[in-house]
C-alpha cells in the first residue's frame, strides 16, 4: 500500500510538472492567469481522485490474494489428516492419563484400547466406549464437536460456542468437552511429549511405588497459561477430585504440561497441571 501511493505520488508530480508547463505557455497566449488557476486546480483534483483509486484497487487485490492464500492453508490443514486404518500406538500423556494405550482411525472413526477405566477428577468412564468421529478437521462426539473455524479453534455444545482462546473459563467444560479437546489436540499436534504405553507405564511404576492401577486417581488443572492451569488444579484438589473415605497419598509432584494445537497459519497453546494419587 505505502509503495503504491509512493510510486503514484511520483508519477502525479512529474505529470503535473509537464502539464503545467504546458499550461503555462497556453495562458501566456491567452493572457488570463485566472483561467490558469482555476485549470492547475480542476486537474490537482482529477490527479489526486485516480491515485487514490490506484492505489485502493492495489489495496485490495492485495487483501484478496491474502485471503486466497488463507483459505489455501486452511485446506491443506484439513487434508493433514491420519489415514485409513492407522493404529497409533504413541501417545501423550493426557491420553495415557485417561486409559488410552493406543488409537485407530478407521472409517471416520477414532477407536481407543484401553488399559484401564480412567478416573480423573472424580469423573469415571472408559475411553473404548466413546463414540468419536472424525470429519475432515471436525472431531464429533454425539452433538458436540470441536473443529477449526478460520482462525480459531471452536468447540460447539448443546447450548454454548466456545473459543479455545485467553477468555476461555476451562472449568466450563464438561467431561465429553474435555475428552474432545484432548484428542483434537492430539490429532493436531507434534510429537513432542508422547511416548509408547510400556514407557509410560514406567515412569509411573518408577515414581508411584507400585500402586495398582485400579487404586491410581488423578487430579488436573486446565488454564490457557500455567498459572490458570495451577489455581484450577489447586481449586479441584480442595474440591473433591479425589474420593471420599478414602486416604491418598500423591504418586510424585504436579506436572504441568503444555498442549499444542498447530494447523499452519493456526497455533493454540493450553496447559494443564496433572498430579497421580494412589487412595487405598
Amino acid at each position: 500500500m505505502i509503495k503504491c501511493w509512493k510510486s503514484t505520488a511520483i508519477f502525479a508530480v512529474f505529470f503535473l510538472h509537464k502539464f503545467s508547463f504546458l499550461l503555462h505557455r497556453f495562458v501566456m497566449l491567452t493572457k488570463n492567469s485566472i483561467i490558469m488557476k482555476k485549470i492547475k486546480f480542476g486537474f490537482f483534483l482529477l490527479v489526486l481522485t485516480l491515485v487514490i483509486f490506484a492505489c485502493n484497487r492495489n489495496n485490495d487485490e492485495t487483501t484478496g490474494e491474502k485471503e486466497a492464500t488463507k483459505v489455501s492453508k486452511l485446506k491443506t490443514a484439513q487434508t493433514n489428516r491420519l489415514g485409513e486404518n492407522v493404529k497409533v500406538e504413541s501417545i501423550s500423556e493426557n491420553l495415557f492419563m485417561y486409559g488410552a494405550k493406543s488409537y485407530t482411525v478407521s472409517n471416520d472413526k477414532i477407536t481407543f484400547e484401553t488399559y484401564r477405566d480412567f478416573n480423573v477428577d472424580d469423573k469415571v468412564g472408559n475411553l473404548s466406549t466413546y463414540d468419536f468421529k472424525i470429519e475432515e478437521n471436525k472431531v464429533s462426539l454425539g452433538t458436540k464437536y470441536i473443529t477449526l473455524d478460520d482462525k480459531n479453534v471452536v468447540l460447539k455444545t448443546e447450548n454454548n460456542l466456545f473459543v479455545i482462546d485467553e477468555n476461555l473459563n476451562f472449568s466450563s467444560l464438561d467431561l465429553e468437552s474435555r475428552l474432545l479437546l484432548i484428542i483434537f489436540t492430539e490429532l493436531n499436534s507434534s510429537e513432542k511429549g508422547k511416548d509408547s504405553y510400556n514407557n509410560h507405564v514406567n515412569r509411573i511404576y518408577t515414581g508411584g511405588g507400585g500402586c495398582s492401577w485400579i487404586n491410581t486417581y488423578y487430579v488436573t488443572g486446565w488454564g490457557y497459561t500455567p498459572g490458570a492451569a495451577s489455581a484450577d488444579y489447586n481449586w479441584n484438589l480442595s474440591h473433591g477430585a479425589l474420593p471420599g473415605g478414602k486416604s491418598c497419598t500423591a504418586l510424585g509432584g504436579a506436572h504441568m504440561v503444555e498442549n499444542e494445537i498447530e494447523l499452519f497459519i493456526v497455533t493454540v497453546h493450553w496447559f494443564q497441571q496433572n498430579r497421580a494419587f494412589c487412595c487405598l
